[in-house]
């Protein structure tokens, strides 16, 4: 597995894998975020195919994870793993010294992978999702 920068290429990809999600970016709002400067990401490629990608925005000294995804069949094999620990180390060399991210309550699994990375829950947005809370989890980067 390859883990790279994100360029404007993959864009593609990531919309069409968006619709997996409920948050409603798409590829007009990607390409915006894309171009200023502040949105970045990652990719995991395996066989030359993408696998899952990791989207954030930085806003120093705090950086938002908006997105983590692997397809499936190929999760719990480490890529959502590596795929944070890329963006956290970028975001680090930016300066960022905090890193948010929000997820479903119902999401156990990637709750479960964000405490493993040392991601600590800090409070809670009811019905964010319109049906669902959102819990929002912190990890403070020292530099």
């Amino acid at each position: 597995m390859i883990i790279r920068p994100l360029t404007e290429s993959d864009l593609s990809f990531i919309a069409a894998e968006k619709t997996n999600f409920h948050d409603g970016w798409n590829m007009e709002m990607l390409v915006s975020s894309f171009k200023t400067g502040r949105f970045f990401g990652f990719i995991a490629v395996e066989k030359n195919s993408p696998i899952g990608f990791i989207t954030y925005s930085v806003a120093l000294p705090t950086a938002d994870v908006e997105s983590v995804y692997v397809k499936e069949g190929q999760r719990k094999k480490g890529v959502a793993f590596a795929l944070l620990k890329a963006a956290e180390d970028e975001a680090k060399s930016k300066g960022v010294e905090k890193l948010f991210l929000e997820v479903r309550e119902s999401n156990f699994p990637a709750k479960n992978l964000y405490r493993k990375f040392g991601f600590n829950k800090i409070s809670e947005r009811k019905k964010y999702y319109g049906d669902e809370s959102a819990e929002v989890f912190i990890k403070e980067i020292y530099l």
